[in-house]
């Protein structure tokens, strides 16, 4: 799997923001969209997926692999 990176080449850190490259559901079944933005708040499996909590559009948290995602900010 593809882990999002920053710009320095750099694997993505707790608390970065990204935003969702596709379609995902929530942990309680929403449909959460592409394009939607939220903060990392856990690393699993290495960097292979994230758990990220959704603010915009909705609050919701989704696990999401790591090709699935694009940074926007990461914080370390």
């Amino acid at each position: 799997m593809t882990k999002p990176v920053r710009r320095d080449g750099r694997v993505l850190d707790l608390f970065g923001v990204v935003a969702l490259r596709t379609d995902q559901i929530s942990w309680d079944g929403q449909c959460v969209p592409a394009g939607a933005s939220g903060t990392v708040v856990d690393i699993l499996k290495g960097g292979e997926a994230y758990t990220v909590d959704v603010v915009d559009p909705f609050d919701a948290v989704v696990t999401v692999t790591a090709h699935n995602l694009d940074v926007i900010i990461d914080h370390d």
